[in-house]
């Protein structure tokens, strides 16, 4: 009898290390992974001090603040005012042509016509971090209570772009560029072989 309560106890103690170890395993996983997304270095240094102090709520919430885009550089990089600098912006979610490619000129003057000189409000995503390799904000950017970045896919002057994981809106864009690319919009009819 003592060598069965015996046997129990210790099946269940190793019951609980095993459920213990997976559950601290899968802790740091998640830990491991959330570190890798954060630039410490600039942290330190005091460079994304700004970024981190305004504008971003923890729920990645849009902005109520209202930012000036001064230029558009393609159809996915613009420059906006950021409390008094200017910055630029990669607009998350979105991948243009490059200069080289087919549709770029109708991709820019498309963002241009939508935010180019006007106020817009702005929208982090914690999955992304707040800026990408290029020291660029990595941004959704609204208008007029409609998603700049959606529009530019939908309408077909933008193709969806995962960089490394999905993202707040990546379902609404995967369907958005499927609509576009069904419909021939912009770059998927027939005026680039992009399909």
């Amino acid at each position: 009898m003592f060598n069965k309560l015996f046997k129990s106890i210790k099946i269940s103690f190793i019951t609980i290390i095993v459920l213990f170890t997976t559950s601290l395993l899968a802790g740091f996983s998640f830990l491991i992974f959330y570190l890798s997304h954060i630039d410490f270095t600039k942290f330190l240094n005091g460079e994304i001090k700004g970024i981190t102090d305004q504008s971003i709520t923890e729920d990645d919430s849009i902005s109520s603040d209202y930012y000036k885009v001064i230029d558009v550089i393609d159809g996915d990089t613009i420059k906006i005012d950021y409390n008094g600098k200017v910055q630029k912006v990669r607009l998350i979610g979105i991948d243009s042509p490059e200069r080289v490619d087919c549709f770029n000129t109708e991709s820019t003057n498309k963002l241009k016509e939508l935010v180019e000189g006007k106020y817009v409000n702005i929208e982090f995503d914690i999955t992304q971090g707040n800026l990408d390799k290029y020291d660029r904000l990595l941004l959704y950017i609204w208008i007029d209570d409609q998603l700049v970045n959606e529009i530019m896919i939908q309408e077909g002057y933008a193709f969806e772009y995962t960089y490394n994981i999905p993202y707040k809106y990546w379902n609404l864009f995967i369907q958005a560029e499927k609509s576009a690319r069904e419909n021939k919009k912009g770059l998927w009819g027939n005026i680039c072989s992009y399909n």
